[in-house]
């Protein structure tokens, strides 16, 4: 099992970072490890016909979330924004809810099927079989259920590193405002990328002149700033911010924006965008998100590597969340964990002796808790991969009286992820 992150980062080998939502909620990320296995037996197929049925139903593809957000907009009749409301980590717009969906067959055929259903695709790759985009709610059955959707997914909140409005000390502490002044080198002949949420989106609330017009005026930005893509209704600028960071350390450098907003399939091509459109030499991001693989390279991390090894230089952004995790090799034993029952549980003790449960504190309302284990996210392999899940692992948190608080128990089978998430209750 893995680390907690307390502001839903995690750095690991090349590019390891998580996050939930543009808010600064703690989130705990739990990484079980198990040998990688090949799946060998057929396909997962649903065996029943209750929308509900997490485990068996024809939406198990799609997962926990999907499944809850789909009963809740029907419960609703139709109200977005009250589901919205139920779950906060997800992204929306509208009455749709932003997915990737994995795709089987002719892929062109593929995209035009969920075009059909009124999905306005953000991305798409016939390498990895996927599609990523908004999607309405009302055609997540169709989706789920079509002979050539393997699975799908929602796209969780992306979470920034830094927010907030300060001076850069980092000019200072780099000591580059004395590097320019004794060499001569401020950035001329070199262009910076940055990757954030948004850079022309959000009104500052400090009085100052707002989006890129006003940082222009203020003098924080050049006014030759390339954006390739801005990001979502909502944004807060963080881009923005990292630009007028950046044109501080290096004024002579030219500087490019495009967002990651949109999912891990997007984020990764707008990386490769910089790079091919921008002619960035130097990249850098602040953005995570829940679904990129804590033991394998998923589509952000085999951006980063196409880049590099183009010769680019990449800085992602390391959070320091200290004990905030939990990593550990998975130890099975037979036994009864609270209000669970009797059941195939993580043993936490690795002395020898029995601990089916593994105390943590809760200080905030909504606390977003992740679990990843090491089998292969299939969603993230090229098209056509053996390589898949081959584990079920349920996710529980029980209260101090030891009932059931909150769970994930998305079919792993069917989602083709070793990944569970779940919120704790607000109140």
């Amino acid at each position: 099992m893995g680390s907690l992150k307390g502001n839903g980062w995690n750095q690991g080998r090349r590019r390891r970072r998580r996050g939930l939502s543009h808010q600064q909620v703690r989130s705990l990320l739990i990484e079980p490890l198990e040998p990688r296995r090949l799946m060998a037996a057929a396909p997962w197929q649903p065996t029943s016909t209750n929308i509900a049925d997490v485990q068996n139903g024809p939406l198990a593809n799609a997962g926990q979330d999907l499944i809850n957000i789909y009963l809740t907009y029907q419960k609703d009749h139709g109200d977005a924004a009250a589901v919205a409301k139920q779950f906060p980590y997800v992204v929306f717009q509208g009455n749709s809810v932003q997915v990737d969906v994995r795709g089987l067959g002719n892929f062109a055929s593929f995209e035009s099927s969920l075009v059909n259903v009124g999905m306005q695709v953000g991305a798409a790759s016939a390498a990895y079989a996927t599609v990523e985009g908004l999607l309405p709610i009302n055609e997540l059955p169709t989706v789920a259920e079509s002979v050539q959707t393997q699975s799908l997914t929602p796209t969780y909140k992306p979470t920034v590193a830094f927010q907030g409005i300060a001076n850069n000390e980092g000019d200072a502490a780099l000591l580059t405002d004395q590097a320019r002044k004794s060499t001569g080198l401020d950035g001329t002949g070199v262009t910076v990328g940055v990757v954030s949420n948004s850079v022309n989106l959000a009104p500052n609330p400090n009085g100052r002149p707002v989006g890129l017009a006003g940082s222009v005026k203020t003098g924080d930005l050049p006014a030759n700033v390339k954006v390739l893509n801005d990001g979502m209704a909502g944004d807060d600028d963080e881009g923005r911010a990292m630009l007028e960071n950046v044109h501080d350390i290096a004024p002579g450098a030219t500087l490019a924006f495009n967002t990651g907003d949109g999912g891990p399939l997007t984020f990764g091509q707008n990386i490769q965008s910089l790079a091919s459109q921008a002619n960035a030499s130097i990249i850098v991001d602040d953005l995570g998100y829940a679904l990129e693989p804590f033991f394998q390279d998923g589509f952000v991390s085999q951006a980063v590597n196409t880049v590099v090894a183009k010769g680019v230089t990449y800085f992602s952004a390391a959070g320091n969340a200290a004990d905030h995790g939990y990593l550990s090799t998975f130890r099975g034993v037979d036994s009864v964990a609270g209000a669970l029952g009797a059941g195939r549980y993580q043993n936490f003790n690795p002395n020898g002796g029995l601990t089916t449960q593994l105390p943590i504190t809760v200080n905030v309302p909504g606390t977003i808790l992740e679990l990843q284990y090491d089998q292969p996210f299939n969603t993230q392999e090229p098209a056509g991969s053996a390589a898949d899940v081959s584990s079920q692992v349920n996710f529980y948190v029980l209260d101090s009286s030891g009932n059931v608080a909150a769970s994930s128990v998305s079919n792993n089978l069917a989602t083709h992820m070793p990944f569970q998430i779940l919120q704790v209750p607000l109140a």
